[in-house]
């Protein structure tokens, strides 16, 4: 790797810059920052199972379209480089971990982000598969395949994973109702960057969007609103609401829409907790576990809506251990 890296570098002049290991993520990408004064740039080292060129094509696609997705400088895509434009370290997280007075407004510009994206992809690129039913289905049975056993000790018994099927199928014949445009499907602060030199929009710095897909336009702003990695006041909760159902009036609390996008939720967080421990057991990264509670509350307070009470049935009649143990 070492003469293939040096060979990109220097291609691009960038050879003499120094490089500081930035993250990896919960995926096998690596990141780093390359500093040659006065500008700097991000190098993403990334496996070709990691989906590189859908990453360059819609970071393309995005910056085409106004958004502040990096800006893809140069790639080699046999040996899994790409040169980013840096977006610098200003993470919605660590802007509100600093100063959480910022929070009603990063949130908003969030919401305005994704009222935008919505409002500007209403065809489906080209490029851009559909969220598929399979894809739906293969999430939510992360949490059978993962949590249960876990929490358990032994596999769903055949029955209950029958109707854990049955329950959720319903739930994407009904998602499948929603308008659709473009979702990331990774749409949360930790994946947010804020650009304060930008005007409106774009001052959301957008990344990890390589599995973005065309699909239900409520999956990136219920990422958002219930976050698995960060409690949100419920004022803010409400503004943000608001704001997105000022747009799109078909989401106002009462409609349909509005309760579908409580079910949308709910598999979004199954799906996270089968996806956590997946993380934790197999990819050696416990830290995940951290997150599980919230991610209950997260998921008790979208089934406690009473359209959700077939799913709710299901986990109430089959999950009797919730806590999943560190090894």
């Amino acid at each position: 790797m070492k003469n293939a890296l040096h060979d990109f570098l220097k291609d691009h002049g960038l050879a003499t810059a120094t490089m500081t290991f930035l993250a990896g993520d919960a995926s096998p990408r690596q990141y780093f920052r390359l500093n040659r004064q006065p500008d700097t740039f991000v190098l993403m080292n990334t496996p070709a199972s990691e989906k590189p060129k859908q990453f360059i094509d819609i970071a393309t696609l995005l910056t085409n379209n106004g958004f502040s997705a990096p800006q893809i400088i140069g790639h080699n895509l046999s040996d899994g480089f790409i040169l980013l434009e840096d977006l610098h370290d200003d993470t919605f997280t660590n802007v509100l971990k600093a100063n959480p007075e910022q929070a009603p407004a990063l949130y908003t510009l969030a919401t305005e982000t994704l009222v935008a994206l919505a409002q500007t992809f209403h065809s489906k690129p080209d490029m851009i598969e559909d969220y598929s039913v399979r894809q739906f289905m293969d999430g939510v049975f992360l949490f059978v395949d993962w949590f249960y056993p876990a929490t358990h000790g032994h596999q769903l018994p055949a029955k209950a994973r029958s109707e854990f099927e049955k329950v959720w199928l319903k739930v994407f014949e009904r998602a499948d109702t929603l308008p659709k445009t473009l979702i990331l499907r990774d749409f949360h602060v930790d994946n947010l960057i804020y650009i304060k030199d930008r005007p409106q929009t774009k001052a959301c710095g957008l990344l990890d969007f390589q599995d973005a897909r065309w699909g239900p336009m409520v999956y990136d702003f219920v990422s958002l609103i219930d976050d698995v990695r960060m409690d949100i006041a419920p004022d803010i909760e409400l503004n943000c609401w608001q704001r997105y159902s000022q747009a799109f009036s078909q989401f106002q609390e009462g409609t349909m829409e509005r309760t579908i996008t409580y079910m949308v939720s709910a598999s979004r967080l199954t799906r996270i907790l089968g996806l956590f421990v997946r993380l934790a057991k197999r990819d050696n990264k416990p830290h995940y576990l951290n997150h599980i509670p919230r991610i209950w509350r997260l998921l008790d307070k979208n089934l406690n809506h009473p359209e959700l009470a077939k799913i709710k049935n299901w986990f109430n009649q089959n999950i009797t251990v919730r806590d999943v143990k560190h090894d």
